[in-house]
Formats: C-alpha cells, sequence, structure tokens
C-alpha cells in the first residue's frame, strides 16, 4: 500500500518536473497594476483587502504594486486611509 503512494507521488513529481515554470515577473506585475488600475477606476473607495481577496493575492502584494504606481504617478490616494479614495491619472485610463 505505501509502495503505491510512492509511485504515485514520484509519478506526480516527475509530471511537474516536466511543465515549463514561468519566471517572467515583468508581465506578471504588468498585469497585476491594470487590474488594480481597471479596480481602482470602477471603486475608488476600495481597500486594500478587498483588492487582495479580489486578486487573490496577499494584501504585501498589493501594497507593493501600490507603491510602484505611486511612484510612477499613476495612481494617489486623497484623503485619510480610512475615508478617502484612489485618484487615478486620466491619461491611464482607457
Amino acid at each position: 500500500m505505501i509502495k503505491g503512494l510512492i509511485t504515485d507521488i514520484s509519478v506526480t513529481d516527475e509530471e511537474q518536473q516536466k511543465q515549463p515554470i514561468i519566471t517572467d515577473r515583468v508581465c506578471v506585475n504588468v498585469s497585476a497594476k491594470e487590474k488594480i488600475i481597471d479596480i481602482i477606476t470602477q471603486m475608488p473607495t476600495i481597500t486594500v483587502k478587498e483588492l487582495a481577496k479580489m486578486l487573490s493575492v496577499t494584501e504585501r502584494t498589493i501594497y507593493r504594486q501600490i507603491e510602484i504606481l505611486k511612484t510612477e504617478n499613476r495612481i494617489e490616494r486623497v484623503g485619510a486611509d480610512k475615508t478617502g479614495y484612489w485618484k487615478v491619472c486620466k491619461l491611464c485610463v482607457q
């Protein structure tokens, strides 16, 4: 019985090793940034927690992406953290 489980596990590992591993983080980040901008455009009062849940990523990932977007002057936070909203650069909305 255990021998069968070990065989199944090793087959699974071999199959996983044959699959390509995509490591192009630039594409992932660009896609995530565009998704964040799209969501913020539609829901300016959305929170980081809600964004993380919608995109199925951690809050830390959202914070990192927001900092990049702020640095690129694509978004800005208007008002307080709790009662404020996100403002998207007009040129960024397509």
